[in-house]
């Protein structure tokens, strides 16, 4: 991003209204963190596959 650019983006800004600056940051925050969660829950998901895939595999005849 350039300086004028910037000095743009800030120009528009400037001229919003808090409330709706705020709104933008918290809706950002929100997508930022169900992202998060999303990656979390499918390391979990992962993490249990495997562990299920193990117990699958420790009942099989052939490991007794």
């Amino acid at each position: 991003m350039t300086p004028e650019d910037e000095a743009e983006e800030r120009d528009i800004i400037m001229c919003l209204d808090s409330y709706v600056i705020i709104e933008y940051i918290k809706s950002s925050v929100d997508i930022i963190l169900n992202l998060k969660f999303e990656e979390i829950e499918k390391r979990l998901m992962d993490k249990n596959g495997s562990i299920q895939d193990n117990l699958y595999y420790m009942k099989q005849p052939h490991n007794r």
